[in-house]
C-alpha cells in the first residue's frame, strides 16, 4: 500500500486582506521563495536610505504582496500609490511579514494525517 503526501493542502492557508472599498477581500497565498526574499530585502533597508527610497520600497513591496492574491485581481503599482495611504501600506508589509514568520515556524502547518492519503 503506497502513501501519498498531498501537497495541495499546504497551499490552502491564506492571509485575508480587506481593501479600502470595504467590499473586496483578497486571499493572499502562502509566500513563495521569491516573496520571502522580497520581504527580507524590505526589512533590510539600509539605515541611510532616503525618504524617497523608503516610500518607493513600501509601495513596491505592498503591491507585490497584494498581487499574490488567489482571486485573480490585478493590483497595479499605481493602484497602491493612489488608493492606499502610507499607514495602510506599512500595515500590509508588517502583517504579511508576521504571517510569513508564523507560517514558517508553525510545526502544525503540516497537513493532518487524514490529508496524507494512502492508496
Amino acid at each position: 500500500m503506497a502513501r501519498i503526501l498531498d501537497l495541495s493542502v499546504f497551499g490552502k492557508q491564506t492571509l485575508d486582506i480587506k481593501l479600502p472599498d470595504e467590499k473586496t477581500i483578497l486571499h493572499l497565498r502562502k509566500p513563495t521563495q521569491e516573496m520571502v526574499i522580497v520581504m527580507i530585502d524590505y526589512k533590510n533597508l539600509p539605515e541611510d536610505a532616503g525618504a524617497e527610497e523608503i516610500i518607493h520600497r513600501i509601495n513596491v513591496t505592498s503591491a507585490l504582496i497584494l498581487r499574490t492574491n488567489d482571486v485573480g485581481m490585478t493590483i497595479s503599482d499605481q493602484y497602491v500609490i493612489d488608493e492606499l495611504n502610507t499607514a495602510q501600506k506599512v500595515a500590509i508589509c508588517q502583517y504579511y511579514a508576521a504571517w510569513i514568520a508564523e507560517v514558517q515556524s508553525d510545526p502544525n502547518s503540516l497537513p493532518p494525517p487524514s490529508q496524507m492519503n494512502a492508496e
